[in-house]
């Protein structure tokens, strides 16, 4: 009995594990059943993936192929992409420029003409159609996403592959592609979304090997080398080049087992990638246990963009903040761009090119491409070449080899006859030397001026070698090799990156580590005895990647006294001084002659020159003011001397005038009674009376012979009448009564009296006329009466109705009411 129970016990564990190990296995291939019918690698014409999850996924479950939506959008693209990765990385995209709406029934498949197409089932729309493809409405294509990421379209009929995604990228290349003149890489418009942006990748028209980033299509942005072999240098790595040249894949004909293709590619398996970033940046990521690694990038900085300063603009990363400057010589196009960090005008020269010109000698320079070159027997016949030749605006000459046996002439020339451009400094791929053509006034015309180092002018009194500048400003060093001006303190060697002569100013950077924070705020100790101290403190970014922080100290140098001298031939630099002993201080010094001063480092005649930033010498000066503060006392008492005395001249003469004016009239008054009261009142006193006299003829044509027309009245004195002179000009005459014994005395108190009194409402007295018994009174004419009509009524009487005798028989008074 037991016995039978313990085989009917193993009989049922048997079948248990039979069962169990059935079941794993039915599932195991419903797994592989499933992933048959939905992980497909291929579709066939008639076959649609929908906007449902469905996907193509590669054989070796490398990349895969579907509908996606970019971060921050809800537009909807079909993409490949590497297959379950955590973060989705996406390599080509068919639709980019015509997303499908979200909402829409998007779909992908081969359409009934042969081509691939991106399209909405229920409106049939076309979002995306493959282009340059063979238009066949053969029922054999098929199309297929390969591991290497290529998205191939094949024709069995035709045996070939009409159009593929490796001929057709976006923004990545991939091993396996080729870089030909009919390839280009066109970047994201930003990060999110795939729409074509501003820079693209392309081989240059120079062949294979050069290749060119273009920003809006047009402009260059990068370069990895120059044309012709002036500078050999690449930019691009050996492994990129290869990259783009296909040289690390090995593509071949194969016949794979099935009917589907005649001719199929080895994959390419490696997880690298090329991208053109929507930034500018041409990116080279490698796979690190699916994490993406950044080893390689270009433009590596802002030096490296293409002509970033512009023609005659120098770059150099080393001098950030002040990365780009003018050469020697010229100024910035358009300095408000400049101002704002915008170089693409680059610089214009100060001064036009003449046989007097010198060069400026630059190195470790990138810069474009030259003229052809030649050859020459030395550098003097390279430097005469250029100064020959009007256009030139630089040389570079290169000495044959040691190593080879020197033949006359096969030293080498290149001159430029265009613009300068693509300059950077310190250039360590390959940098060369230039001897840029500049103007002999900008290099100096004194001995007793530094020569430049590199782009720098070195003004006096600046000193970086022992023979020039002026002792008190030493503390410069010229790095011959490099071109770069260094600043010395007594805590180190800091370098100088920038430095403006008109100013008075230069700025140096003092380094420390980025996260040390005991290190920042490092005191250069600048010497105080020296005529120099810091006036401005800043942070310089040095980008992320660094790990350093540089602090900028702009620093400012006194203007400097004199220049020193022992005899007067130390002094022929500066025109117009003599050497002698100052004052203050009793040493010698190149003082300038009288109606010169010292100003911006040389004598300049005085008034021709601007104010002086400072004292240019104490002891000088001094002296000036001694002399001078007297002498302007004495100027200001004399002035006001002066004019004190012409004043009181002025008045005493005012006065002696209005004396004399009073002594006429007096003197004319009397004289008229005495005339009258002697009888003897005759024409020929007319010229002591100071009132003009008429003559008789022009009355009597002015009264029509004092016709009765023409009379206004008549009282005691006699009548008076209205004239009318040849010039339309209207006058009232007195014609005194030859029997009227009251007129002569009329006559008399007339003259004297109205000839005295003026007022605005008193007829003037015009003039008189005498002529034997004739003695005749002209007054102005008032057409609008005086006032006494106003006052007495319409029949009062007056001189044209504008005259009254109101004071008795002796006196008129004619009042105006006009």
């Amino acid at each position: 009995m037991v016995s039978q129970r313990r085989k009917f016990h193993s009989i049922l564990s048997a079948s248990w594990l039979l069962s169990s190990i059935l079941l794993w296995y039915i599932l195991l291939l419903c797994s592989c059943l499933v992933d048959y019918c939905y992980a497909t690698d291929t579709l066939k014409q008639g076959e649609w993936i929908n906007d449902n999850g469905h996907t193509l996924v590669s054989s070796g479950k490398t990349f895969e192929l579907g509908f996606f939506t970019p971060i921050n959008s809800s537009s909807r693209f079909v993409g490949i992409w590497y297959h379950k990765w955590d973060e989705q990385t996406v390599v080509w995209v068919a639709n980019r420029d015509n997303p499908v709406h979200n909402g829409s029934n998007g779909t992908f498949g081969i359409a009934e003409n042969g081509s691939l197409q991106v399209l909405d089932r229920t409106t049939r729309y076309v979002y995306w159609s493959s282009t340059s493809v063979e238009i066949s409405s053969s029922t054999n294509r098929t199309v297929k996403l390969m591991d290497s990421g290529n998205l191939v379209l094949w024709d069995d009929q035709l045996g070939r592959s009409p159009w593929e995604s490796f001929q057709n990228p976006t923004d990545t290349f991939l091993p396996g592609m080729k870089m030909d003149e009919s390839l280009t890489l066109t970047s994201w418009i930003g990060d999110g979304d795939p729409r074509s942006g501003n820079f693209t990748l392309r081989q240059d028209q120079e062949g294979e090997g050069y290749y060119v980033i273009f920003k809006n299509k047009a402009i260059q942005y990068w370069r990895n080398r120059m044309s012709g072999n002036f500078l050999s240098s690449d930019e691009m790595s050996i492994t990129i080049a290869n990259l783009l040249s296909n040289l690390t894949s090995h593509v071949h004909v194969c016949v794979p087992s099935t009917n589907i293709y005649r001719r199929c590619a080895q994959e390419i398996t490696s997880n690298k990638r090329l991208v053109m970033n929507y930034t500018g940046e041409l990116q080279y990521w490698d796979e690190d246990n699916r994490n993406w690694s950044l080893t390689w990038s270009e433009p590596e900085n802002n030096c490296s963009i293409y002509n970033f300063c512009g023609k005659f603009g120098s770059c150099n990363m080393n001098n950030r903040p002040f990365v780009c400057k003018c050469l020697p010589g010229f100024n910035p196009t358009k300095p408000k761009n400049w101002d704002s960090g915008v170089f693409l005008d680059g610089c214009t020269s100060t001064s036009t090119s003449d046989e007097s010109d010198k060069f400026l000698s630059l190195k470790m320079m990138k810069v474009s491409s030259p003229d052809p070159g030649f050859n020459v027997k030395n550098e003097d016949e390279c430097e005469q070449k250029c100064l020959d030749n009007s256009p030139c605006q630089a040389y570079s000459y290169e000495a044959a080899q040691e190593s080879q046996q020197r033949i006359a002439g096969t030293d080498k020339c290149w001159i430029w006859t265009s613009e300068l451009n693509n300059l950077q400094e310190e250039y360590t791929n390959g940098g060369r030397n230039l001897s840029v053509r500049v103007a002999k006034s900008v290099i100096g015309s004194t001995a007793r001026i530094c020569k430049p180092c590199g782009t720098y002018i070195i003004p006096y009194p600046l000193r970086t070698e022992p023979n020039c500048g002026d002792p008190m400003y030493s503390s410069f060093y010229c790095n011959d090799s490099t071109g770069q001006v260094s600043f010395k303190t007594s805590n180190g060697t800091y370098r100088v990156v920038s430095l403006d002569p008109t100013k008075r100013k230069f700025v140096i950077l003092l380094k420390h580590a980025r996260y040390d924070k005991n290190s920042t705020g490092i005191d250069p100790k600048l010497n105080n005895s020296l005529p120099i101290n810091a006036t401005r403190w800043f942070t310089v970014d040095s980008g992320n990647n660094s790990s350093e922080i540089k602090d900028g100290v702009e620093i400012s140098w006194k203007a400097p006294l004199e220049p020193s001298c022992n005899s007067s031939k130390d002094c022929r630099d500066w025109p117009n001084s003599i050497c002698n002993v100052t004052i203050d201080h009793g040493e010698k010094r190149c003082l300038c002659t009288e109606n010169f001063q010292w100003a911006d480092s040389n004598c300049t005649k005085e008034g021709n020159f601007a104010q002086p930033l400072e004292e240019p010498s104490k002891g000088k000066m001094s002296l000036t003011l001694i002399v001078m503060i007297p002498l302007i006392v004495v100027f200001v008492l004399t002035s006001a001397i002066v004019c004190i005395y012409l004043w009181r001249r002025k008045m005493a003469q005012r006065q002696e005038n209005q004396r004399k004016r009073a002594l006429r009239a007096l003197d004319s008054e009397k004289h008229v009674k005495d005339l009258i009261d002697s009888g003897e009142f005759t024409e020929e006193d007319k010229k002591d009376i100071d009132v003009p006299f008429f003559d008789l003829e022009s009355i009597l044509a002015a009264t029509n012979n004092f016709s009765d027309a023409n009379k206004l009245g008549e009282g005691g004195y006699g009548p008076v009448y209205k004239g009318t002179f040849s010039g339309g000009q209207q006058i009232a005459l007195k014609r005194l009564s030859c029997v009227s014994q009251q007129g002569l005395q009329e006559f008399k108190n007339e003259v004297v009296l109205i000839a005295k009194l003026q007022h605005r409402n008193l007829v003037r007295l015009r003039g008189y006329c005498l002529r034997g018994d004739e003695k005749i009174l002209l007054y102005e004419y008032m057409p609008n009466k005086s006032l006494d009509s106003f006052i007495f009524g319409e029949h009062a009487f007056g001189l044209g109705n504008a005259c009254q005798n109101h004071f008795g028989s002796s006196s008129w008074a004619c009042l105006s009411s006009s």
